[in-house]
């Protein structure tokens, strides 16, 4: 994969659905780390290297997606967020409206949806290397 393709956070406690999720941005040249719960994905953050953007369930089990992404904010005020969620929208959608680093994205999605919520925050992918 180039080195100068986006890397995005994946956190997804449903590991068939975390799958499916890399997989896709993969396949579109996203370099993406995925795990399943907040802690995992904040000690990702205070590791070396940075993100270009995250990915976020709501439902996570040890925190909530949107207590997750308050979180990423006081790491790295300007990353990029996904948060998708089949509940609970008009909550976030109120408490996230003046934050333009913010969309919010219904489930269930396709591919093509989350795309276009991470080209609207500006994320783009890189060219697609094709294994060998």
């Amino acid at each position: 994969m180039d080195s100068s393709s986006a890397r995005i956070l994946v956190v997804e406690d449903d590991s068939i659905l975390r799958m499916f999720i890399v997989d896709g941005l993969r396949d579109i040249g996203f370099r993406v780390e995925a795990v399943a719960t907040a802690a995992e994905a904040l000690g990702l953050l205070h590791s070396p290297g940075s993100f270009d953007g995250a990915v976020i369930d709501f439902g996570l089990p040890d925190h909530r997606g949107d207590v997750l992404a308050a979180e990423i904010r006081k790491i790295s005020i300007d990353m990029p967020v996904v948060i998708a969620s089949g509940y609970h929208e008009d909550m976030l959608r109120d408490r996230f409206a003046a934050d333009g680093r913010t969309v919010l994205l219904g489930k269930p999605y396709d591919g093509l949806q989350l795309r276009q919520a991470l080209s609207r925050l500006g994320v783009m992918p890189g060219p697609v290397v094709a294994a060998s």
